[in-house]
């Protein structure tokens, strides 16, 4: 009874590695990459690490929106004709995809320090811990912070100007 069970796992194991394996290099011929970067393994909302983890997107590339929480970034990044989605953890992995969609040409300018100089404003405006930040976002010319119960807030690309909402 244990051999066939045991059989069985391994049949299953097999089966699922083998499917995601086909997956891994469909996405490596699709042109997906994966490799580290230096980084110091703190939160990526502050303004030193997020500055590192800026410097592992690629080359010349034109960012259109980004995202970032305490464990990563992600990034949608233009590169001439060609989207890719990049994503850098606070451990200085970085993952980047190939994206079927074309580029908006919709560019924006990152302040590295804009975050941590939100987050520092709304939890001494509001009294909420930095540690219940969700993430933020930069899609246009405004930040939006997200703390984990849905509060909302905004701010100017350089973090300042904060509004609710």
């Amino acid at each position: 009874m244990t051999r066939v069970l045991l059989a069985g796992i391994v049949v299953a194991f097999a089966v699922y590695a083998v499917g995601t394996g086909s997956n891994l290099v469909q996405r490596l011929r699709d042109g997906a990459s994966v490799r580290t970067v230096p980084a110091d393994g703190r939160s990526l909302l502050r303004a030193v690490a997020l500055e590192r983890a800026l410097q592992a997107l690629p080359p010349a590339a034109q960012v259109e929106s980004l995202r970032v929480s305490a464990d990563r970034l992600e990034a949608r990044v233009a590169v001439g004709n060609r989207v890719r989605l990049v994503r850098v953890t606070e451990r200085g992995w970085v993952a980047e995809t190939p994206s079927t969609s074309a580029p908006t040409g919709a560019r924006v300018r990152i302040d590295p320090r804009a975050p941590a100089r939100l987050i520092r404003t709304v939890t001494r405006r509001t009294g909420r811990s930095p540690a219940r930040v969700a993430h933020v976002t930069l899609e246009t010319a405004r930040w939006q912070l997200v703390f984990k119960d849905g509060a909302q807030f905004s701010a100017n690309v350089h973090g300042r100007d904060v509004r609710r909402g």
